[in-house]
């Protein structure tokens, strides 16, 4: 489960607006420039949402935001395993089936042509079907204790250690 220290900037009728505020533990993972685009503002809306009721939000307080049930291996297959699978497809489609007579620098245009193209057609349904799975994805919100010290904090969340294992 991912989770990550959050201030609320905004409670909407249809989403609550945060502010991620903990950039910095996430320096070493690759997916950080996706979670921290829009300068780290989550835009989430109520229904998906549980934990503290978003009546109760109010901008500036600090909650825990922890993302349920998301798989990132399949998120990551809707954004980058379908696309490629299409253009694999469509170069196969094109090298066997539409150009096999064709000379071998013909074959390899047509065949990378009709991978683009095949990407391009299923493009908007791949959009889709990514905004929906992501829709899909819930949040619950904790409080954050004012007495709970940042770095426990990061370290509690971020580690499979306990301070009290030393």
């Amino acid at each position: 489960m991912i989770e990550e220290k959050a201030a609320v900037v905004e409670v909407g009728q249809e989403q609550v607006v945060f502010q991620v505020t903990g950039e910095e533990a996430c320096e070493s993972c690759d997916l950080s420039e996706q979670c921290y685009r829009d300068g780290g503002l989550l835009r989430i809306s109520r229904s998906g949402l549980k934990g503290i009721p978003a009546d109760e939000l109010t901008p500036g307080k600090t909650v825990k935001l922890k993302m349920e049930n998301t798989s990132l291996l399949g998120l990551t297959g809707i954004v980058y395993g379908i696309p490629l699978a299409l253009f694999v497809s469509g170069l196969l489609i094109g090298n066997f089936l539409l150009f096999p007579q064709a000379a071998e620098a013909g074959r390899a245009l047509g065949s990378f042509a009709t991978g683009l193209i095949l990407v391009a057609v299923f493009w908007l349904p791949i959009v889709r079907l990514d905004k929906k799975t992501a829709g899909r994805v819930r949040y619950r919100t904790e409080p954050l204790s004012d007495t709970e010290n940042e770095h426990d904090y990061y370290y509690r969340t971020y580690s499979d250690e306990k301070p009290d294992d030393n």
